[in-house]
């Protein structure tokens, strides 16, 4: 079984290694950069209509470097290998690598005209490069892990393949010790999967997160690869049906804990009682404060943090010394999320949004689209949040209600997702009224 295919076209990008004996530069994007804001990279871009592999990677270096390539520098650039993103990936590249070996180590100008991309770039040897990864130091797509390991084992390309991920569900681990597998999910687009992550902790066990599987095929490939990566705890987010096998028996294959909040298994057993009555009730484990350790990664211990708002009772996982925060649907790849209805609460939204940009994680992991490097987005969002709520609030002025609020501001959306902006917007309007109040 495979992944859907993505929609999304495959753009065509190139990409320069540098390197200097035994050192390798590399630079850290900006948080950002619409595409994988805070990881490590090279320089590179896409390849513009009209350029060949050569010239691009020519005007990428000169653009990013602050100078340009030399002759023979040009006579020396070596092809690499191409590497294209698994169809699970919400955008594509095929990334065409090549490597330049500099004759000693260079610094390069802090002012070139795309220097705003990085928020810097420094060299070191292969070695220290290799080991902050394993330290869970490195966000990076898996074609420049392959290249680390490369460089690590033996010092040269020989060994280096292109990385084409073909398993189901796709697998890649950005960061090490967090698996994040693309699992097609019923949820809403334009998302397609929802992340089902694995933690490995030092002692061995793995945590395994909001396993969703699609239908039966789905179900049991998963399961396949849970078991053998020796999985056997899980831990739900909240209640949604996209976060947990609703429909199906994931859990009954498993002998382990399953983390959950207080009100998450109040809901589940209301709504989902015949499903946990199969489920024997020493296996449930209620998370009602963040003084429970799930395990250690890294030496850091692993706890659940409470960010109610798109949904009540919903749970992240934050390592402690703030690496990374899985966020469920605190946000949405680099966009927002549906906040509202029964159980959905604004002014909790907005706090816990607050809560995360004021701990300052390293990393975000959001239950679908690709971990984002720091929390540039999630005050983006939050910005983009309480913009809206004054728009909401000025159009609530006129006597405008909820539908025409709703068709005002959002001009190109029917059916259901209109349904959608409507419930959020009717979130905002409780927050308002609840901050008028003062209460």
């Amino acid at each position: 079984m495979e992944n859907k295919k993505s929609n999304a076209p495959i753009i065509e990008a190139v990409t320069i290694v540098l390197t200097c004996k035994n050192n390798l530069f590399m630079v850290k994007r900006s948080e950002s950069m619409r595409h994988f804001p805070g990881f490590f990279a090279f320089f590179g871009g896409k390849v513009d209509v009209g350029e060949n592999h050569l010239r691009a990677l020519e005007r990428e270096f000169e653009e990013e470097s602050g100078r340009a390539l030399s002759e023979r520098e040009i006579q020396r650039v070596n092809f690499i290998g191409h590497s294209s993103a698994p169809f699970a990936y919400p955008y594509r590249f095929r990334t065409h690598y090549y490597h330049l070996e500099l004759e000693e180590i260079e610094e390069f100008s802090q002012d070139s005209k795309d220097s705003q991309e990085f928020q810097f770039g420094k060299w070191q040897t292969f070695e220290e490069w290799y080991h902050q990864y394993r330290q869970g130091e490195l966000l990076v797509v898996p074609p420049v892990l392959k290249i680390l390991e490369c460089l690590h084992e033996s010092g040269h390309f020989k060994e280096w393949r292109p990385t084409e991920i073909t398993d189901y569900p796709v697998g890649v681990e950005f960061l090490a010790g967090v698996l994040q597998m693309f699992v097609p999910s019923e949820t809403l687009p334009p998302a397609k999967e929802t992340n089902c992550f694995v933690i490995h902790f030092d002692d061995g066990s793995r945590l395994a997160v909001d396993p969703a599987p699609i239908d039966e095929e789905g179900r049991l490939a998963l399961v396949s690869k849970l078991k053998r990566l020796q999985v056997n705890d899980f831990f739900i987010t909240h209640y949604h049906s996209d976060h947990w096998d609703a429909l199906g028996n994931l859990f009954e294959l498993f002998s382990g804990k399953i983390y959950l909040s207080q009100d998450t298994w109040d809901i589940f057993q209301k709504r989902y009682v015949s499903y946990w009555q199969k489920i024997s009730s020493d296996r449930i484990v209620i998370l009602k404060d963040s003084d429970l350790v799930l395990g250690i990664w890294k030496q850091q211990k692993i706890r659940a943090i409470p960010i109610p708002g798109h949904a009540t009772g919903h749970l992240g996982l934050m390592s402690e010394n703030k690496t990374w925060f899985l966020v469920g649907d605190l946000i949405q790849g680099t966009d927002s999320v549906v906040v509202g209805g029964e159980n959905g609460d604004m002014d909790d939204y907005l706090q816990s949004l607050e809560k995360v940009i004021e701990l300052a994680p390293s990393v975000i992991f959001p239950s679908h689209g690709l971990p984002l490097g720091g929390t540039f987005f999630l005050k983006k969002l939050l910005k983009h949040r309480l913009y809206r709520e004054t728009e909401i609030a000025s159009l609530l002025k006129r006597n405008l209600s909820v539908q025409q609020i709703a068709h005002t501001l959002y001009p190109n959306l029917s059916g259901y997702h209109l349904q959608l902006a409507e419930a959020t917007i009717e979130a905002h309007l409780k927050r308002l009224k609840k901050l008028e109040s003062g209460r």
